[in-house]
């Protein structure tokens, strides 16, 4: 099952965000939410596996905080 481990306010820090835990070995999703407007989605939420999700939450953390 996929969960969601972080929500992001705009595409430039959904990709930092996947960038980084891809990196780390991660199986990532991203899912827009909101209405389009424009072309411009509102939020991303960021999905990992449920097995990677206290990793996922690790590597965030320690890079974005």
């Amino acid at each position: 099952m996929w969960i969601v481990v972080y929500i992001t306010q705009n595409r430039e820090a959904s990709n930092i965000a996947t960038e980084l835990l891809r990196e780390a070995g991660l199986s990532v999703k991203v899912r827009t939410v909101g209405t389009k407007s424009e072309n411009v989605y509102g939020c991303y939420e960021i999905l990992l596996p449920e097995s990677q999700v206290e990793e996922g939450h690790r590597i965030l953390i320690s890079n974005l905080f």
